[in-house]
């Protein structure tokens, strides 16, 4: 997408993805959570709940009405034949009445379900599922977690992204790794300006480091992401060496290293040398 110009809006990645095809740099897209691991709910199973729950409610208070009432004395003087005959037919008026109370409580409740049904929600945006990135973590996961060192997780994940962007690149014959053409081609298969990043098979320097990071995170290998110019972008990794005197236990500070994952994959520049300088910058 490139920088951002001051006064230019950041679209999101919604509006992104609605957009039409055009001549700007491409969205990457990372996302490796399944659309099964959360379905948003639609307006019916939102509302589902709510007419069982009002008529219940109503229910419930005509019962607490009906019973309070009961509970009111019989006036002194009268008879108990009469106060009987007065009560069964005080129940039936009540049980009457009880009906007529829940019949319109009832239809209101159904209202209310009606006028739910009827106001249209507007379907939650989820981003487009990567199953070829999951596929890498996964594989990633298998593979290189279990490697005795970080130094060896590092160079193995480098040589297993430098493979799955179009491999190692001749330094003289970079100008010819045609991967503006391949996005291009992903774009238009896609009808969309966004691109998931497992598609990519041709991947430059920005791309690879993108996905080293991605599965550097998912694995636990810390590490950075750096932005470069001219579409260039590495991966800096700390690590320690071995000690130089060859004395068991002596804890000497970690360094910098940039990771090759272009010309020598798997490679580690030590920063502020000439070849990691050369590789940061054309």
């Amino acid at each position: 997408y490139g920088k951002v110009k001051r006064g230019i809006k950041l679209l999101s990645l919604e509006e992104l993805s609605a957009e039409e095809l055009n001549d700007r740099r491409a969205t990457i897209l990372v996302n490796a959570k399944s659309p099964e691991a959360e379905v948003p709910l639609t307006t019916e199973e939102k509302s589902h709940d709510f007419p069982s729950r009002s008529t219940s409610t109503f229910r419930k208070a005509s019962k607490e009405r009906a019973s309070s009432a009961e509970e009111k004395p019989d006036s002194p003087g009268r008879s108990s034949s009469i106060s009987k005959g007065s009560t069964r037919e005080k129940g039936s008026r009540k049980g009457k009445g009880k009906k007529e109370e829940e019949k319109p409580k009832e239809e209101e409740a159904e209202h209310v379900h009606k006028v739910v049904e009827e106001v249209p929600e507007k379907a939650m945006w989820l981003p487009p599922f990567d199953p070829i990135l999951m596929d890498y973590i996964t594989e990633a996961s298998k593979t290189i977690l279990p490697l005795p060192s970080t130094k060896h997780q590092v160079i193995a994940l480098a040589q297993f992204v430098a493979d799955k962007m179009g491999g190692p690149i001749e330094r003289d014959k970079l100008h010819e790794f045609s991967w503006e053409l391949h996005i291009s081609e992903i774009e238009f298969e896609l009808k969309c300006n966004v691109v998931p990043i497992g598609k990519i098979n041709k991947g430059t320097f920005y791309h690879r480091a993108l996905l080293f990071k991605v599965l550097a995170d998912r694995i636990g290998i810390g590490c950075t992401l750096v932005r470069g110019e001219y579409n260039r972008a590495w991966n800096e990794v700390k690590l320690v060496d071995d000690s130089p005197l060859g004395i068991p236990g002596l804890l000497i500070p970690p360094q910098v290293f940039i990771v090759d994952l272009m010309f020598q994959p798997g490679h580690l520049m030590k920063e502020g040398t000439a070849e990691a300088d050369c590789y940061r910058r054309i």
